[in-house]
Order: C-alpha cells, then sequence, then structure tokens
C-alpha cells in the first residue's frame, strides 16, 4: 500500500503540471514532455528501490520536492543567493518530511501535498511574471498577481468550453500594424481574397489600436463604443455594449481567441464571450518541474499564436465555432530584424526624430517588410488547414488590420498620430460561402461583426460585407494617441481629414482624390464641403468606461516612456 500511494503521489504531480502545461499559449515539445514523463519515472523508480528507511519512502516526498525544485528554480536571480536559498529550503523540507512520516503515512493523506507541490510550481511561474521577468518569459508581463492569476486559470480549466452549434465556422485574423500597401502583397491575405472578394483600402476607425480594435468587435464607430483616448483618460467599451464573440455565445457558437498587443488584454474587455481567451500578456508558459520552460518561440511571437489556434482548430467540429487570431509582428520592437537598426528600434525613436539619414531610414522600412513577411508565412500553415477543412466552402473567413504605419509618408512615423491612408487605411479580404461583389463603397472595421452576425443568421444593423458596400457609403474615423485628435471621413472617391481639434480660426483640412491619389500627395484645392461636414460633425465620444491599463506591457511596446 505505501509503495502505491507513492506511485500515485508522483503520477498526481506529473499530470498536474502536464496539464497546467498544456492550458498556456506556448505548450511543451514532445521531447520534453517525453523527458518529464520519464524523469518523473526515474525519480519514483529510485525512491522506491533505494529507500531503505520508512521516512525514506514516504509518500510526502513527491509534493515536498516539488515545491523545493520549484522554488529553487524560481528563487533569487542571484546564484550565491539561490545557493543559499536552495540549501535552506531544502534542510526545511527534509525535516517537515521525515516528522511527517513518521507521525502521519496514510495513503490518501499525502496526495493533497502533491497536488499543492504541483500548484506551488505554477503560482512561482506567476509570481515571476507579475514581477515582470523578462529572463524568463520573453518580455512577458502580467496583468494580474500571481493569486488572481491562478484562480482564474484553475476557474477556466473547470468550467471547460461549451458545445458547438450549428451556426457556419467563422474566422477573424486581424495583424496589427499591417500597411495595406503591404498587406496586398501577402500570400495569406492573396489566398483569403481568391475565396472571395478583397477591399485594398478599407477604412479603420481610428489611427491605433483600442478603438479600431473595438469597433471591429462591436460594429459600432468610436463615438458608438467610445473607447479610444478621450478628455476623460483612456477608455473602453462599456458592457451594455456587446461584442462579437458575446453575441455568437448566445446563438450557441463556441470560440476562442489567440491575440497579443497590451490593448487587446482581457482587462480592456476583449475576452468578453469567448470560452478560451489566451493573450500573450495572460497565458504564461508553464515551467515543467525537470524539463524547465518550454522550447520553442516567445508567447508574443506569431509562430506561437498560430500554432496554438492551429491545435485548438484540429479540436473543432465543422461546424458552431468562432476563431480570433491577432499577431503583432509588424509592430515594433521588430523581433526578427535582421539589421542592428531594426533590432534595436523602438516607437520613441522615431516619435523622437533620431533617424535622419536615408540609409538609416531605408533600414527600418527593410526590417518592417522583414516582419510582414514573416508574418505572412506564419500565417501560410492556417490558411492551409482552413482550406483543408472546406471553411472557405462551409464558413466565413476576414482577414484585415486595426491600422497602419506611416514611414516618413508625409513627415512623420509610426501609428496613433494621423489620419493620413498609411495609417487609417487597411487591406481587407472576405473569403468563404455567400461573398458575392465587394460594391463600389468603401468598407470599414465597423462592418466585421455585422458582416459574421448576419453569416450566423443573426439579425443585426450594420452592412453585411457579402453582399457588397453602398455606392454612397462614408466611412469615419476619430481619434489619436498622441499629439492631437483627428478625424476624417472617406468615400469612394474622396477623402477629407480635419487635423487637430476644431479651433475659433477654424483647423486644418485636407481633401484628396481617392482613386487619382491614393498615397495623398497632392491636396485639392476645392474642398468637398458635404465631407468637411461630415467629418466636423465627428464629436469626442462621451460613452465608454475607465481603462485599467498594463502600464509595463505597454513601455515594453513603447507607447508609454
Amino acid at each position: 500500500m505505501k509503495q502505491a500511494s507513492v506511485v500515485a503521489a508522483w503520477c498526481l504531480v506529473l499530470l498536474v503540471e502536464l496539464v497546467l502545461a498544456w492550458q498556456g499559449l506556448v505548450r511543451p515539445t514532445t521531447t520534453q514532455v517525453l523527458l518529464e514523463v520519464a524523469a518523473i519515472a526515474v525519480l519514483c523508480g529510485a525512491q522506491l528501490r533505494l529507500a531503505k528507511k520508512p521516512w525514506q519512502a514516504s509518500a510526502w516526498w513527491p509534493g515536498a520536492l516539488a515545491i523545493w525544485v520549484n522554488a529553487t528554480a524560481l528563487g533569487p536571480d542571484d546564484r550565491l543567493e539561490r545557493l543559499f536559498f536552495a540549501i535552506g529550503t531544502g534542510v526545511v523540507a527534509f525535516g517537515l518530511v521525515h516528522l511527517a512520516s513518521r507521525r502521519f503515512e496514510h495513503p490518501l493523506g499525502t496526495l493533497p501535498l502533491a497536488l499543492l507541490g504541483a500548484l506551488a510550481g505554477r503560482w512561482l511561474v506567476l509570481d515571476r511574471a507579475a514581477r515582470g521577468d523578462e529572463e524568463q518569459f520573453g518580455g512577458v508581463m502580467a496583468v494580474a498577481d500571481a493569486n488572481e492569476r491562478v484562480v482564474a486559470e484553475l476557474s477556466g480549466l473547470l468550467q471547460g468550453q461549451g458545445s458547438a452549434g450549428e451556426g457556419p465556422p467563422l474566422v477573424l485574423i486581424t495583424v496589427d500594424t499591417l500597411r495595406w500597401d503591404h498587406a496586398l502583397q501577402m500570400e495569406s491575405f492573396q489566398r483569403v481574397a481568391s475565396h472571395g472578394q478583397a477591399w485594398d483600402r478599407a477604412v479603420s476607425t481610428a489611427s491605433w489600436t483600442l478603438p479600431a480594435m473595438t469597433s471591429v468587435h462591436t460594429g459600432l464607430s468610436v463615438q458608438e463604443h467610445g473607447a479610444g483616448l478621450t478628455s476623460q483618460g483612456y477608455r473602453v467599451a462599456g458592457v451594455e455594449r456587446p461584442m462579437l464573440a458575446e453575441r455568437l455565445d448566445e446563438a450557441g457558437y463556441r470560440s476562442a481567441a489567440f491575440v497579443t498587443n497590451s490593448w487587446l488584454e482581457s482587462a480592456m474587455g476583449f475576452d468578453r464571450g469567448f470560452d478560451l481567451f489566451l493573450h500573450s500578456n495572460e497565458a504564461f508558459p508553464h515551467r515543467l518541474l525537470i524539463a524547465g520552460m518550454p522550447d520553442g518561440p516567445a508567447p508574443v511571437d506569431g509562430a506561437a499564436i498560430v500554432g496554438r489556434a492551429l491545435d485548438w482548430l484540429g479540436e473543432q467540429p465543422e461546424s458552431g465555432w468562432f476563431l480570433w487570431v491577432h499577431l503583432v509582428d509588424p509592430h515594433m520592437p521588430y523581433f526578427n530584424a535582421i539589421e542592428p537598426v531594426g533590432q534595436a528600434l523602438r516607437d520613441g525613436h522615431l516619435r523622437g526624430g533620431q533617424l535622419t539619414t536615408e540609409a538609416e531610414r531605408a533600414a527600418v522600412r527593410a526590417a518592417y517588410a522583414n516582419e510582414v513577411a514573416y508574418t505572412d508565412q506564419v500565417l501560410l500553415p492556417l490558411i492551409s488547414e482552413l482550406e483543408a477543412r472546406g471553411v472557405f466552402e462551409s464558413g466565413l473567413v476576414l482577414m484585415t488590420a486595426d491600422h497602419g504605419e506611416e514611414f516618413w509618408d508625409h513627415g512623420s512615423t509610426e501609428h496613433g498620430h494621423s489620419h493620413h491612408s498609411e495609417v487609417v487605411e487597411v487591406a481587407l479580404a472576405l473569403g468563404g460561402s455567400g461573398v458575392v461583389a465587394k460594391g463600389r463603397g468603401p468598407a470599414s472595421l465597423e462592418d466585421v461583426t455585422p458582416t459574421f452576425l448576419a453569416a450566423a443568421g443573426i439579425t443585426a444593423g450594420g452592412i453585411d460585407l457579402r453582399t457588397g458596400v453602398p455606392a454612397d457609403r462614408v466611412a469615419t474615423a476619430w481619434g489619436n494617441n498622441y499629439y492631437r485628435i483627428d478625424r476624417s471621413a472617406r468615400t469612394a472617391t474622396s477623402t477629407v481629414i480635419v487635423r487637430g481639434e476644431p479651433r475659433p480660426e477654424g483647423a486644418e483640412v485636407l481633401a484628396y482624390d481617392r482613386l487619382g491619389d491614393p498615397l495623398e500627395e497632392r491636396p485639392v484645392e476645392v474642398l468637398p464641403e458635404d465631407l468637411v461636414r461630415r467629418a466636423r460633425e465627428l464629436t469626442e465620444p462621451t460613452s465608454g468606461a475607465a481603462a485599467d491599463l498594463n502600464m509595463e506591457a505597454l513601455r515594453a511596446l513603447g507607447y508609454v516612456e
């Protein structure tokens, strides 16, 4: 009976840590899993074979050793401090097990410590992440403290996922900071478009992520959902504004999101309605007792995001599910950059005007193009899997971006500061069942939710992109994250940008021929007054709720100093 309890305790430690590791955004490799299983088997066998005294054969040891190994591995950073810490905690563990084995040794009584030992490893991982351990977690920053995150993860694990419904499969692919002219060159974008239609220059609702992606998931303008930067500070959409996943959940859909970018964390409301929401800032990789941290890409890497999405996709039936994948690779910092200039680049460097020579600027453009090419290659396996599963024949796939990026096109850089086409216009591809025409008017990110809801048979207002866009459609955008508040309005043929807050003497107004001058290089002299009035009428949103910002993660992306 004692041997059986020892085996049960070691098996419980192994089972719990593998389950925890399997929930993360980055999972351990097959080699690591096999190594962990073999190592635990060796430890268990060694204890059973070498133990000569009752306390040595105690079933208290698996749990105690799990706590000691994890505490040592995730303890102090300094090597000398870690050595003393390991010795001290080892002595304590030895003494406690020796005492417990003499006072109480019950086959079932020792299992709680084995469970606690495995869970303690998770708590220590999350505690390191919560303290911003970039060496261990590749720059991943925690939102909640370790206690809150452990409870959240265990709650999600116990809840599981609901059953899939009967609606068509739906897939949303969004790429952060993707210029429309670069998107058109991506094979992944072209393949989605080949199954339906593409809008070369759809219109984002803002020049930066938070308000734009809120429009994607609500089908509302910035004025309606209220998310963004206003005179009241940073705001997110209130709970009274239902998200796309919430609407689909009510219709019986199973849903999962695999995303990155700190503006899209659960604290910002983007997890609402999803059965499974794995964010690179929150779904931390788990450290196995012997095999260590998972090998492979960092959680923020597109390869990790898509790999986990493919794992989930392989577990789904033919219908009744919704998948959202958001990649951030084209956003600085450029982790895949080859040139030193690209590797060291941060948003603040561009905003500070530190790159002045043409050679430096060419290197930045090349680094960005390399990231886009990397993103394209990362997405191709996902597109291939969707094609192999017949999703384009039975469901709907939409690929777009939240906004673009300026590289001195109009004398400045980055995004969140301008409403010119390189920032506010994005490419959009729609492939799948029922896509018949793209129409003549400009598509908007506001159209994403209505299109998916219509495909799922859910009554909703707005424009269904499957059947085209009205020729007289006016697509609008409001707000920046830096410098000033811009507002803009676009038709199929014209663009109007009102730069800065309206002043008594009048804000600067620029207008362009959208067909003849797509790069907005030659402002027209005669302003389209109806479109100017429409842009000026875009007021600051007054709805929304205060945002709970993850300042450390935003600082890592270069949004704050």
